[in-house]
């Protein structure tokens, strides 16, 4: 599914991990990670950006005649933003002045500049307004911005299965109106592979649109306050204590709970899903390839391959006054933990 995903997590080596390995300090002024296909960032609260893992499409900044294809650990990257996302071989960001800007690779469209594939410089795709956010997928992104006491949402890249707009193509490489409304605003997109799904500042699903998994209506779910998130060919809503999960579960993405588990938040990485329990425990579930579900059997911290299809499984236990946040990316899991 992935290359060589350990070099996106920010060590001194390339190795797969099946056990948490401190990878960043000074967690307190971590803003976001944003994850790729191999290339990884942290967003601070001071607008820093910091990067490490493939850089062979210049993803992550210029390459010079003599740098390697990817960087081992972490590197200041120039400039100060507001927000950052990243898919399989591009990044996009918005910068301090509210430009929304993208580098890296896109044969999809994803770079948002038309019929350009590959940038080696952040380029231009337009201005956004202020407090616009980004999120993206394997090969889509989207930007919400304010727009009046609404959103609007804007995406391109991948269009195969309508998720950006009717009637479906390839591509759509420019940024096209997806969703407005001067009365809702939006508070996070919820994307997989081939769908979209819109979420309220109340909690409420107020759109989708592509290929959905089969068994998901939307009606279902309209008005009630969730919680959602989305793999690749999945999507999963916290709602009344457990997780409803809808899609591909060839690999054990679909969550089942054996016991029931106080759920404090949850999130997915690209087929795998990540839960916080009694404010101190993390727990993984799904496809554990490159030991991002953790260790079930086995010994040592490199990945030995034991937890491939993983049930609920748990990984990192810690004092519950510690404050916990939790990211997916493709195939690694990410725990930040601020005491």
């Amino acid at each position: 599914m992935v290359r060589t995903v350990a070099i996106s997590l920010g060590l001194s080596h390339c190795e797969d991990l099946i056990e948490p390995e401190l990878s960043w300090e000074n967690p307190s002024h971590l803003k976001k990670i944003s994850c790729g296909g191999n290339h990884s960032l942290l967003l601070l609260e001071d607008g820093k950006l910091y990067g490490c893992g493939d850089n062979s499409q210049d993803q992550l900044d210029l390459k010079g005649d003599n740098e390697e294809d990817h960087w081992v650990g972490w590197q200041p990257l120039e400039g100060i933003y507001e927000d950052v996302t990243c898919g399989w071989e591009f990044t996009v960001v918005i910068d301090a002045n509210n430009q929304l800007l993208a580098r890296g690779c896109g044969l999809k469209g994803e770079l948002g500049i038309g019929e350009v594939k590959r940038s080696s410089r952040y380029t231009k795709i337009m201005n956004v307004e202020k407090g616009s956010k980004l999120f993206s997928s394997f090969q889509n992104c989207v930007v919400v911005e304010p727009y009046g006491k609404g959103s609007r949402v804007l995406g391109w890249g991948s269009n195969t299965k309508c998720q950006i707009r009717e009637p479906k193509c390839r591509i759509v490489d420019r940024p096209h109106v997806v969703y407005v409304n001067e009365d809702v605003m939006i508070d996070y997109v919820a994307m997989g592979k081939d769908f979209i799904l819109m979420v309220d500042v109340h909690g409420c699903i107020v759109h989708a649109q592509g290929f959905l998994p089969r068994d998901f209506c939307i009606q279902e779910w309209q008005g009630r306050p969730v919680r959602v998130s989305c793999m690749w060919s999945s999507l999963h809503i916290q709602y009344n204590g457990t997780i409803h999960s809808y899609g591909n579960g060839n690999h054990g993405q679909l969550y089942t709970a054996p016991n029931p588990l106080e759920i404090d938040s949850f999130t997915t990485g690209s087929e795998h899903g990540i839960l916080i329990h009694n404010k101190s425990q993390i727990f993984c579930w799904g496809w554990g390839e490159h030991g991002n579900c953790g260790r079930t059997d086995g010994q040592g911290s490199i990945n030995d391959y034991s937890n491939v299809v993983s049930p609920l499984n748990k990984i990192f236990t810690t004092d519950p006054n510690t404050k916990l946040r939790i990211y997916g990316g493709y195939a690694s899991t990410w725990i930040v933990s601020e005491c």
